[in-house]
């Protein structure tokens, strides 16, 4: 069975860092959103690196759009 990258890259035009993933998990396909499964590690360690709060998506994309970070995966499909 082929699955297919379903999310779109998150960047601005003022990106600085690019953040690679492989492929999206089922659960981050599921909630259309990078490293959304409970047990990944990403999102509560930049919290704690920046001293900022990330529990929702809106949060996340703030963050993300605040310190010019970019998101996407290298593969389109697995």
């Amino acid at each position: 069975m082929q699955v297919f990258h379903t999310l779109d890259p998150i960047y601005e035009k003022d990106s600085k860092v690019l953040i690679l993933g492989s492929m999206p998990s089922v659960v981050s396909r599921q909630n259309n959103f990078y490293y959304a499964h409970p047990q990944n590690r990403f999102w509560p360690i930049l919290a704690q690196i920046f001293h900022t709060p990330l529990t929702t998506i809106q949060e996340k994309k703030q963050f993300l759009r605040a310190n010019h970070i970019a998101l996407w995966d290298v593969l389109a499909a697995c």
